[in-house]
């Protein structure tokens, strides 16, 4: 497992990206493993078994907010930026996963403020074990 932080804005130095507020150099998509002196969402990328797991496999996990409804979605680092999408939640464990979800945004911001915020950590351990039952899938 592996955290990238987001950088709120970047400039060109003819090299490098580099975050307007920190200074630090960036990777793909304004996102670096050290946080940014403005708080931010960070994505957490999960180590699974690719045979096993397929297109989970190395995702990075967050949650989006949007129509005052928190989602879990999953997204892969392209060459120069992030392929966003649905995950898939076995009915059985969507209001459990619905309740953490809204207890982590609450603790980031709020429900009312759209945009992307960070897993927990025992919201991702609750996300990990249902990806490995297979009850968390990429949506089709």
């Amino acid at each position: 497992m592996s955290i990238l932080f987001h950088h709120p804005g970047a400039y060109f130095d003819g090299k490098k990206s580099i975050c307007s507020h920190c200074g630090i150099e960036l990777g793909n998509a304004l996102l670096s493993e050290t946080p940014c002196t403005v708080r931010t969402a960070y994505y957490i990328q999960i180590d699974l078994d690719y045979d096993r797991y397929g297109d989970l496999s190395g995702c990075l996990l967050f949650i989006d907010v949007y129509n005052l409804v928190p989602h879990l979605r999953a997204a892969v680092m392209n060459e120069d930026s992030m392929e966003c999408f649905d995950l898939e939640i076995d009915p059985d464990c969507e209001d459990e996963l619905n309740e953490a979800m809204l207890a982590a945004v609450s603790e980031q911001g709020s429900i009312s403020t759209s945009g992307h915020y960070s897993l927990t950590k025992p919201l991702l351990s609750r996300v990990s074990v249902l990806i490995k039952k297979g009850k968390i899938k990429r949506r089709v």
